[in-house]
């Protein structure tokens, strides 16, 4: 009897064991990481049994990795948002379909060189396949297109390569490539293929978030001074302690350097034109009623951030001209910083980038600023040319 209540009590006992091991082995299959940009505009979840490189600078070009074994045994690069302006500009496409059939020929090409130098043979060949299939899907109803390759060394060894590119809005894109170990290569990729799309439908990006982050940037150094010729202001604003001030006329000029360059801008520098609301107003009324103080309260209302961008940067005469010197650009984004309302958007040239941004300082006065940086910089000074924005404060000299 004694027996009988132990070998119960055994069976207790382990019926508890395996229910609680069932719980955990459940609660581990859906485990999930979330990435988080520190500004806030950008994050995706993804499992933890991958490696996870976000690619914090903006990249068209990254093609992946190759290596034999790793713990885990797939790495994958995710580059932050975009410009889809970025992509075009040196020839890749301006669709996720034809920048994976772009980035995948540049794998092919370039591929044989990298896995010579890390099996220490001879590949000297490009890898050309026939046509790989690219497949179009729909992520929050903006496109999105992935395709995978393999190119086989020996039973054991293949090379295989997973790209995707999705449309996150904001004319963005991000762009995924995974690379597992060449060990085992083939069965990896098709392994972790489906969690690699769910980390892409999990993909959001706001820039409006962004400019919340940009409240919180420290800005220790404060300007104030006369701006304007037709209608005279004084403007103070808040900027970083290692920048310069310089004035000319009737603008401020910003910059991180101790001098203003005027031809190619070296690497690390950022330079701001900051363009008085007498300026802005020239695109909308002749110069006499800007001076006589005579806007009426319809004109006024017509002067914000998005319209200033609008008539200085995307009339069809200049969008023509942007066109026929390869130069591309973003749409105007509309945000909050500092209860300001502030439109901003990107131009791509060949020689520069240029982010314009424009704040309503109210009663048709719109402070804007262009600043320029190198080509691929742009990104990292963003928050604090927002942060610069939504410092403004004006106050018109009345007539």
């Amino acid at each position: 009897m004694l027996f009988m209540k132990e070998l119960s009590l055994m069976r207790f006992i382990m019926i508890i064991f395996l229910m609680l091991t069932s719980v955990a082995i459940q609660a581990q299959v859906g485990i999930v990481e979330t990435y988080v940009s520190d500004d806030g505009s950008f994050q995706f979840d993804y499992a933890p049994n991958m490696h996870i490189n976000v690619v914090e600078r903006q990249s068209t070009l990254n093609i992946g990795q190759f290596y034999l074994e790793a713990d885990p045994p797939i790495w994958v690069d995710v580059s932050i948002p975009t410009p889809a302006a970025n992509f075009h500009n040196i020839g890749l496409g301006n669709t996720p379909a034809a920048i994976v059939a772009s980035r995948m020929a540049l794998w092919r090409q370039t591929a044989p060189i990298r896995l010579a130098t890390i099996l220490q043979t001879d590949l000297t060949l490009a890898i050309t396949p026939a046509n790989i299939a690219i497949h179009h899907i729909q992520i929050d109803n903006k496109p999105a297109a992935f395709a995978s390759f393999e190119y086989v060394l020996d039973e054991n060894q293949v090379a295989s390569v997973f790209m995707m590119v999705v449309d996150v809005g904001y004319d963005h894109l991000v762009t995924i490539t995974a690379s597992p170990t060449i060990i085992n290569g083939s069965t990896l990729l098709t392994t972790y293929e489906n969690e690699i799309i769910h980390l892409a439908e999990t993909i959001t990006f706001n820039p409006a978030n962004a400019a919340q982050s940009a409240e919180s940037v420290i800005l220790p150094s404060a300007y104030t001074g006369e701006i304007g010729q037709l209608q005279v202001g004084h403007l103070t604003f808040a900027y970083p302690k290692e920048w310069y001030i310089l004035s000319v006329g009737s603008n401020v000029f910003l910059t991180n350097t101790s001098q203003f360059v005027t031809g190619t801008l070296p690497t690390g520098t950022i330079q701001v034109n900051i363009i008085p609301p007498d300026f802005n107003m020239t695109a909308f009324v002749d110069r006499d009623t800007i001076a006589n103080c005579a806007l009426t309260p319809i004109q006024k209302n017509e002067i914000t951030p998005s319209t200033v961008l609008q008539h200085h940067l995307l009339r069809d005469e200049q969008i023509d001209a942007m066109a026929q010197q390869g130069t591309t650009f973003t749409e105007p984004t509309v945000v909050q910083v500092n209860n300001r309302e502030v439109a901003y958007m990107q131009l791509f040239t060949s020689e520069r980038d240029v982010l314009a941004i424009a704040v309503n300082m109210g009663d048709g006065n719109v402070v804007s600023m262009m600043t320029f940086s190198p080509v691929g910089e742009m990104q990292s000074y963003i928050n604090t040319l927002l942060a610069i924005a939504g410092s403004f404060d004006y106050q018109f000299n009345a007539c």
